[in-house]
């Protein structure tokens, strides 16, 4: 049986990224290397299927999924 909900520390990461559009700066905020900040929203990603950001050569955007599930994640963040 798979876990309905996403982890916590998956729902920070993409609301730090969210937030910045910036993995770099998101995993400064959060005590983490970009690498570590990316994993989760990559596991994120693949458990919801769907991606929640464009990733390109000027930074990160956050996809028409990505800005729908962006309001109700800080209140479970907080």
């Amino acid at each position: 049986m798979t876990d309905p909900l996403p982890h916590l520390p998956w729902l920070k990461s993409f609301e730090a990224c969210a937030r910045r559009l910036n993995f770099t700066l998101a995993g400064e905020e959060l005590g983490l290397t970009q690498a570590a900040v990316s994993q989760p929203i990559s596991t994120l990603e693949a458990r919801l299927g769907v991606a929640r950001f464009h990733r390109g050569r000027r930074g990160e955007e956050l996809s028409p999924q990505g800005a729908a599930y962006r309001p109700p994640v800080p209140a479970g963040v907080a």
